[in-house]
């Protein structure tokens, strides 16, 4: 989770001899924008495990719960923020100081910089997806989510755009809710897809 500072030192350096070739630089990251990205993954998955006991259980019992799977991701996502907490302070005691080395030694390749808006807008995304998919339904905030994270990466094709992000979120509600019963939210498209479309389970 290694991300710039602007403190960052370039990753390429031109001399100034014509003769000379480029010599490569060490790329610096701040640790304390690591951390701050652990304990917002972290946050998450707390909200995550929070929010899947509002999951309306299913018809038929199972040993999982329709809120296994949240939960599961959920508790994973803590045990991974805490890990990489503890991993940047024990590295913070035995080198003091906010600037690393960022991992793999160079700075990310040109044409796609890492970006910490980008990271923490798709956190913020995360957190709009959990507040927003009681309301209007695991497909139309799923859709909305995928189109927030591809439009991040600057894909600017409108089939990528809207077509994978429907496709993704028809198919997983498809999967899950009509084929294995597990149910999800539901806003008015879910509502017309269970009248229309059979349960498989």
């Amino acid at each position: 989770m290694a991300h710039r500072s602007s403190e960052e030192v370039s990753h390429r350096w031109e001399p100034t001899d014509p003769g000379e070739p480029p010599v490569e630089r060490i790329a610096m990251v701040d640790r304390r924008i690591d951390i701050a990205l652990a304990a917002a993954l972290a946050a998450l998955g707390v909200a995550l495990i929070v929010l899947s006991g509002d999951i309306r259980a299913g018809s038929i019992p199972d040993p999982i719960g329709a809120g296994g799977m949240p939960r599961a991701l959920g508790a994973f996502m803590v045990v991974a923020g805490v890990v990489l907490i503890a991993r940047r302070l024990v590295s913070w005691r035995r080198n003091p100081g906010h600037l690393v080395p960022a991992d793999g030694g160079t700075g990310d390749e040109p044409d796609y910089p890492s970006s910490a808006v980008r990271a923490f807008g798709m956190l913020a995304a995360a957190w709009g997806w959990a507040m927003l998919i009681p309301l209007v339904g695991y497909l139309t905030s799923s859709f909305l989510l995928a189109v927030v994270g591809i439009a991040s990466m600057k894909v600017r094709s409108p089939w990528k755009l809207i077509v994978v992000p429907a496709l993704f979120a028809a198919i997983t509600w498809l999967l899950f809710n009509r084929l294995f019963g597990i149910p999800f939210p539901a806003g008015p498209i879910e509502q017309l897809g269970e009248e229309y479309i059979p349960s498989l389970e």
